[in-house]
């Protein structure tokens, strides 16, 4: 799922098509729900919205904030009492029977929850798995608000990331560098923001998203829309153009040498210092990486390592 493929698309369906009017609820599935779907759990989550309203045929919606995919619509939907299917066709523009979700839901006797399971190809994968949606409002209601953040420039010596590394030089330091463009980038920055920012209430814990050139196309105007998903005033947004950003980065983690620190995580204990060179990370994980095995994204893993690192535990490197 090349998120830069259709993003273009995403803004269109946003700019032309309203959100579904209110109508009278015929069937417990009718309404905005609000949940996720895990298509690698701890590793590439998305959070998504789906809006069903009453018809003949009945019609809907779905969301994908993270990727800034609104009012995207559904296909195949089909209601029966408190079931309800439907599929979502990835890239409508380019039919592919690939390319499409599906979707089959039960809504809970109370109606305020809605399980199922999807199945679909992702990355390579045949997915067959289970989802949540929980109501949040009636069809028609008007969506949560999203708010961009702002983007510093960090130029080719970092100056502008280490003057903040080193500010906060008595907190646990957590540095992201990702694509903004990247469908599994953009997955992997819910699940820190599920597992790690909304789980560890702390604020001696300070994390640095560097979005970067991972693709020729990338642009910092990419990486100011993505920034709606990580609000926490502890996430600081950097943009990083061409690759000596994430060679630094590299160069300290010991990565291989045909390795980018683009799609790594890499968690920093109190007292590092960055000086004429960047220190070690203490830890690191990856996604879409041949690296030794135990250094996958996972998301608990990832919190618990930052927790102990907050209690002074030591971390030592693989």
């Amino acid at each position: 799922m090349k998120i830069a493929r259709y993003l273009t698309l995403g803004f269109a369906l946003l700019s032309i098509t309203p959100p579904l009017l209110a109508v009278e609820k015929n069937s417990p599935a009718e309404g905005l729900w609000q949940g996720e779907i895990a298509f690698l759990p701890e590793q590439a989550e998305l959070d998504i919205m789906v809006e069903i309203a009453a018809g003949h045929p009945p019609v809907g919606t779905i969301d994908f904030p993270i990727m800034l995919l609104k009012f995207s619509p559904l296909q195949n939907l089909k209601v029966d009492g408190s079931s309800a299917s439907f599929e979502f066709d990835r890239q409508i523009d380019q039919p592919d029977p690939n390319d499409i979700f599906k979707f089959r839901g039960e809504v809970s006797p109370d109606g305020q929850t809605m399980t199922g399971k999807f199945a679909g190809r992702y990355s390579g994968l045949d997915l067959d798995l289970p989802f949540t949606l929980h109501r949040i409002g009636d069809a028609g209601s008007v969506r949560p608000p999203l708010t961009q953040r702002a983007v510093t420039t960090i130029s080719d010596s970092g100056e502008e990331l280490k003057a903040a590394f080193n500010r906060d030089r008595d907190k646990v330091r957590l540095v992201l560098l990702l694509s903004p463009t990247c469908d599994l980038c953009l997955a992997s920055s819910y699940v820190v923001e599920k597992y790690v920012l909304d789980a560890v209430k702390n604020d001696r814990l300070a994390v640095y998203t560097v979005w970067g050139q991972m693709f020729d196309l990338d642009r910092k105007e990419d990486a100011e829309r993505v920034t709606v998903r990580m609000p926490d005033p502890r996430v600081t947004h950097f943009w990083a153009a061409g690759q000596v950003i994430a060679q630094k980065f590299a160069q300290a983690a010991g990565l291989p040498k045909d390795e980018t620190s683009w799609d790594t995580f890499q968690v920093f204990a109190p007292g590092q210092f960055w000086g004429d060179s960047l220190p070690a990370p203490a830890r690191y994980m990856f996604i879409k990486k041949t690296l030794p095995d135990g250094v996958a994204l996972n998301g608990t893993t990832l919190a618990d390592w930052i927790r102990g690192s907050l209690r002074g535990d030591p971390l030592p490197r693989l």
